[in-house]
C-alpha cells in the first residue's frame, strides 16, 4: 500500500465510528456561544487607498492590542479596548510575516516575491527593535512562531531559532519545504510541509524530525496546536473544491475529520477547546469563519463571520475573532464575538 493509500485509509478511519460527520460530544460553553456575524466590527480600512497597494497583509495579537502589516510596508498597532490606529513601524521591507510572544511582537521583510525570492536575505524585526539581518538562515524567510525568548524563523535554507536578548541563531533543522502553517510549543516546532504532503515537527532541544500526520487532499493552508493535539486544514480539489479540518496527536497517528465545507480554507486558530477556521467559497461569494469544539462538530459547525472574503490571518482572544479580508470593497482588519 502506499503512503497516500495508507494515509487515506488511515483518515478514513478516524473518521469512522461516529453516526455523522459532525456527531461528536456538545460543544463545551463558549463554542460559537456569542457568536453573532451581524456585530462585525471594522478595526481598520485602507480605504481610499488601492486594495491591491494596500490591503492588510498579517495580523497577531498581544495582551491588550491587535497588530498587523499591511502592502505598504507599515505596521499598526490598536487597542483591543478601542481608539485609533497607530503606525508602529515604516519603511519595512514587505512584512508579510508576524508572531507574538512574551509581550513582543515580531515580523520578517521578507521582500518581494519573485522567482529569486528564495535567495533573498531577510531582516527579522521586534516591536522593541531590530533582532537581526541577513545571513544564510534568513534566505527566503516564509513563516514565523515565537517562544517568549526566541523568534522561529522557517525560510528556504533551515529552521532557525534567532534569540531575543542577543539576537543569536540556532540552527533546528533543515530547510522547511513549502510551510503552510508553523506553531510551536515548550518542546517542538509544527508545520505543514506543502512539497511532501505531510504534517511535520521537530523536537527544540535534539533536532529530532517526525511526521506527525498526513492530511487526505493538498495540504494546504493553516495549522495550530493546542493541548496535545495539532490542528490543520487541507483541500479536496474534487468537484466542488472542499476545504478539510482535521487534527492528530502531537506525537503523531491518524488525522480525524473534524469538519468541512465547499470552497478553499485561509486561516486557523485554536483557543480554549474551540477551533475558529476561515473558508473562502468558490465560486467567489462570501468568505465564512467557523467554530466548533477541538473533539469535533455536534451537529453543523457555528457560523461566527461572513464577508466578502477572508484572509489568510486569523486570531482569537477570550472575547473575539479578529481577521483581515475586504469590507465594502477595501482591505480591512475585523473581528466579531466569539
Amino acid at each position: 500500500m502506499t503512503r497516500r493509500a495508507a494515509a487515506a485509509a488511515a483518515f478514513a478511519l478516524a473518521a469512522c465510528g461516529r453516526s455523522g460527520l459532525y456527531d461528536a460530544d456538545p460543544a463545551p460553553a463558549g463554542c460559537g456561544a456569542r457568536a453573532n456575524p451581524g456585530a462585525l466590527e471594522v478595526l481598520y480600512s485602507d480605504r481610499p487607498r488601492s486594495l491591491d497597494d494596500a490591503a492588510p497583509v498579517a495580523l497577531v495579537l498581544d495582551d491588550t492590542r491587535v497588530w498587523w502589516t499591511d502592502k505598504t510596508g507599515d505596521v499598526y498597532r490598536r487597542a483591543k479596548a478601542g481608539g485609533e490606529p497607530s503606525r508602529a513601524a515604516t519603511g519595512q521591507d514587505h512584512p508579510s510575516v508576524m508572531a507574538a510572544a512574551g509581550g513582543r511582537v515580531f515580523w520578517a521583510n521578507v521582500g518581494t516575491y519573485g522567482s529569486d525570492f528564495a535567495g533573498k536575505e531577510a531582516s527579522i524585526v521586534s516591536s522593541s527593535g531590530e533582532l537581526a539581518a541577513g545571513g544564510a538562515e534568513l534566505k527566503g524567510v516564509q513563516r514565523l512562531a515565537a517562544w517568549e525568548d526566541a523568534v522561529v524563523v522557517a525560510s528556504s535554507t533551515a529552521l532557525t531559532s534567532v534569540s531575543v536578548a542577543t539576537g543569536r541563531r540556532t540552527l533546528l533543522g533543515p530547510a522547511v519545504t513549502m510551510p503552510t502553517g508553523l506553531a510551536v510549543d515548550a518542546q517542538s516546532i509544527y508545520w505543514m510541509d506543502r512539497r511532501n504532503e505531510d504534517v511535520r515537527s521537530v523536537d527544540r532541544a535534539v533536532g529530532t524530525e517526525r511526521v506527525v500526520a498526513v492530511p487526505e487532499g493538498v495540504a494546504c493552508c493553516a495549522l495550530a496546536i493546542e493541548g496535545a493535539d495539532v490542528f490543520f486544514t487541507s483541500i479536496d480539489y474534487a468537484t466542488p473544491v472542499r476545504a478539510r479540518l482535521a487534527s492528530a496527536p502531537k506525537g503523531g497517528g491518524p488525522a480525524s475529520l473534524l469538519a468541512e465545507q465547499a470552497g478553499f480554507p485561509t486561516g486557523l486558530a485554536v483557543a480554549d477547546g474551540c477551533v475558529y477556521w476561515a473558508v473562502n467559497p468558490t465560486p467567489a461569494a462570501s468568505g465564512r469563519i467557523y467554530t466548533c469544539p477541538v473533539a469535533g462538530c455536534t451537529g453543523a459547525p457555528v457560523l461566527v463571520a461572513e464577508g466578502p472574503t477572508i484572509g489568510a490571518s486569523l486570531a482569537v482572544d477570550g472575547e473575539h475573532v479578529y481577521f483581515t479580508g475586504v469590507h465594502d470593497g477595501a482591505g480591512a482588519v475585523m473581528r466579531v464575538p466569539r
